[in-house]
């Protein structure tokens, strides 16, 4: 994927590996070798106690004989019982330690499954760029459940006052897998172009025909001002928006009153924030569905990706807060 010259607030990518997302694993960027993946599934395949074969040595240098010795007397020691038989079909020794084994396979398996991962990343970034730099008619044949949005997609490319964009950054932040088909997975990317610097989060999902963009994340977050609604902070505003969120603690009296007592908080990772900027909270009582279903999604140590529709509240200190919820992997 080219690399283009950053916007002017530029993010912080990294501070985003810090955190693996509930289906969400954020990597770094891979150099694999051919070499590595090589060896190292030839070493998982091989079976404990597989025996080597050994290599035909030369002859030595033959040496004059020396005087000959009166023999000692023989020692004689008691015969070795023979070895147990084994068939051609007995386990190796490694079967006989089923944990081994399992984390063996399990190497073995996510060792494949980066190769993949990083090849269908290299895959999506390309049609990705083949999306940003394309004419309408090529932007349009290629966004996911083309048969439905082509036709939306090409108006829009072709009559909507943010039609003609340049981009100004483009931003890979990690892989989305479906908790349905963990095979199949997702690429978010943070984007900035001229209509919109500062910046929106779409995807570049699996599907039949191959990798393409989403149309919904796209538009709605190409048109939107995420941003300036997270600064700006108007009390009775709202926005529904694709957000990548991790549960957050409350501190002191940051918060909604009642605090952890009463309330979740959640941090919003995605976009990631301006560099001179924390990223901003959001709340949610516990005791409201949807703040059952999010606490029922979303460990301590794990993040998630999402759609949400978010309110500011209050006149004083307007505080963030969650009023629907739904999850972008299915």
């Amino acid at each position: 994927m080219t690399r283009h010259p950053a916007s002017p607030r530029r993010r912080h990518p990294q501070l985003l590996l810090a955190k693996g997302f509930h289906l969400w694993q954020f990597t770094a960027p891979m150099r694999l070798r051919l070499t590595t993946p090589a060896v190292l599934l030839l070493a998982l395949a091989t079976p404990a106690g597989t025996v080597a074969v050994a290599q035909e040595k030369k002859p030595a240098a033959t040496k004059p004989a020396a005087p000959a010795k009166k023999p000692a007397a023989a020692k004689t020691k008691p015969a070795a019982p023979p070895a147990p038989a084994t068939s051609p079909t007995s386990p190796p020794p490694a079967a006989g330690n089923p944990a081994a084994a399992a984390a063996d396979a399990n190497r073995s398996k996510a060792l494949v499954r980066a190769i993949s991962t990083q090849e269908k990343s290299e895959k999506a970034g390309e049609v990705f760029r083949q999306f940003m730099e394309g004419s309408a008619e090529e932007r349009s044949q290629l966004v996911a459940d083309a048969a439905k949005n082509s036709a939306e997609a090409l108006a829009y490319f072709t009559d909507s006052p943010n039609r003609d964009f340049k981009p100004l950054s483009i931003q890979i932040l990690g892989t989305v897998t479906s908790p349905s088909s963990p095979d199949r997975v997702f690429f978010p990317y943070f984007v900035a172009t001229d209509k919109n610097p500062l910046g929106f989060v779409t995807v570049v999902v699996e599907t039949a025909q191959g990798f393409r963009v989403d149309w919904a994340s796209f538009k709605r977050g190409h048109d939107q001002k995420l941003e300036a609604f997270l600064s700006e902070k108007k009390p009775g505003t709202s926005m529904s928006a694709l957000l990548g969120i991790s549960r957050a603690h409350i501190f002191g009296d940051e918060g909604p009153s009642g605090g952890e007592a009463k309330f979740h908080a959640f941090t919003v990772e995605m976009p990631p924030p301006p560099l001179t900027a924390d990223p901003p909270k959001a709340y949610i009582e516990k005791d409201s569905e949807t703040g059952q279903l999010l606490a029922s999604k979303l460990g301590w140590t794990r993040g998630h990706l999402c759609w949400l529709t978010i309110t500011w509240e209050g006149s004083t200190t307007p505080l963030l807060k969650i009023k629907a919820y739904q999850p972008y992997a299915k």
